[in-house]
């Protein structure tokens, strides 16, 4: 049996993936027996539990812990005790390997040692999200665990080489990829008219968390420096959850206080191929990520990108073809190569097409999960 670990069961890229590859091997490798732990759950617990048997962690009790756990733990232990019968359930189950998916589960990979099999670590996080997960050690003990390492672009695997000195031979790029089938069957809804937003308008687009490491501060100062120049009929758009509440008040606030007129924060938003039809071009404005799913989404549906330099992995897809890989957090450039892209509808087509192809020909899941596989077979015996 290989037993799986995610973190969550969001809607975001790291659980995804794993959804993905958990759906291939039950249709391509129905032979191979599998088990699932989240460390959390969430809005895709239930798609997780239609492929294969899911559990939910019970992670021990934080440092600090309310008044009946202390009498429990002083008097009854009686969390001790299911704790240990819980994490021993897997002692007669033949786990021959651990795919754990990100660097954030290394408490939970300690407590699943004495099945003394191998550990392939998924890691998808560049620095500045290790070292948040990293205060504690949580992430330099996950990889210490690790027999091996997966990452989904070569500046995943570069940060892991310079900031944790895991050996080159460790670790295996396998990039990211949309499945063949994304968006079809999907309910086109007009984001547009929604929005009143002008049938002939061009809009900017981006997906993902609202925060400040996906640079949405930085999508608030491109759309001020539009409206500033009185630079009309040019949207922007964000489709995604905001990371809590405090950042959802903070960045609609910035919004209004700038007086923004021409960009909008759908929220949480489902319909993500929906999103890409209603958009020109996509930015990719994070400050660090390591392969974004939703620039392959977004090239699938034919939309150039804009991206940073030495940001992840993004300039890994991006190329003179499809789209435009400018100085890092140069807003000057990136507003430069909107107007640019609006100015030249056909170079701006042309650019999505090369991309869309780019895509097609080397990120669909059916190319790129087998490689994952490849990796996996290498360490069962």
């Amino acid at each position: 049996m290989i037993l799986f670990i995610g973190h969550e069961a969001s809607r975001t890229g790291a659980p995804k993936v794993l959804y993905d590859l958990l759906s291939w091997l039950n249709t391509n490798k129905p032979e191979i027996l599998m088990g699932l732990i989240l460390r959390k759950g969430g809005e895709r617990e239930s798609d997780f539990s239609k492929i294969l048997p899911t559990q939910v962690w019970k992670l021990p009790y934080p440092k600090k812990i309310n008044l009946w756990q202390q009498i429990d733990n002083k008097f009854f232990d009686t969390f001790s005790k299911n704790q240990t019968k819980y994490i021993r359930q897997f002692e007669k189950q033949n786990i021959k390997l651990i795919f754990s998916n990100t660097c954030t589960n290394g408490k939970l990979l300690e407590q699943l040692s004495y099945l003394k099999c191998p550990i392939i670590t998924y890691i998808h996080e560049m620095e500045s999200v290790i070292r948040i997960f990293n205060e504690n050690g949580e992430v330099t003990k996950n990889i210490n665990l690790s027999s091996h390492i997966i990452t989904p672009s070569k500046a995943t695997k570069n940060n892991l080489i310079k900031n944790h000195g895991v050996e080159s031979q460790k670790i295996s790029v396998c990039y990211g990829a949309v499945d063949k089938d994304f968006g079809k069957n999907i309910a086109f809804e007009d984001i547009r008219e929604k929005l009143n937003i002008p049938k002939d308008a061009f809009v900017v687009g981006a997906c993902g968390t609202v925060d400040t490491r996906k640079g949405a501060d930085l999508f608030l100062q491109l759309a001020y420096m539009f409206q500033k120049k009185a630079l009309d009929n040019i949207y922007f758009v964000w489709a995604g959850a905001f990371h809590n509440s405090v950042d959802e008040y903070r960045f609609r606030n910035d919004a209004q206080l700038l007086g923004l007129k021409n960009q909008f924060f759908l929220g949480k938003y489902q319909n993500t191929a929906s999103f890409y039809q209603n958009i020109d071009i996509f930015l990719s404005i994070s400050r660090e990520d390591p392969f974004p799913l939703v620039n392959l989404e977004a090239g699938f549906f034919e939309k150039p990108i804009i991206c940073f330099q030495n940001s992840g992995g993004s300039e890994e897809l991006v190329d003179e073809n499809s789209g435009f890989v400018v100085p890092y957090l140069d807003l000057e450039i990136v507003m430069e190569k909107i107007l640019f892209l609006k100015n030249n509808p056909t170079i701006c087509i042309e650019m999505g097409k090369n991309l869309a192809q780019k895509i097609q020909q080397q990120f669909i899941s059916t190319h790129t999960l087998p490689k994952i596989w490849e990796v996996i077979q290498n360490f069962l015996s």
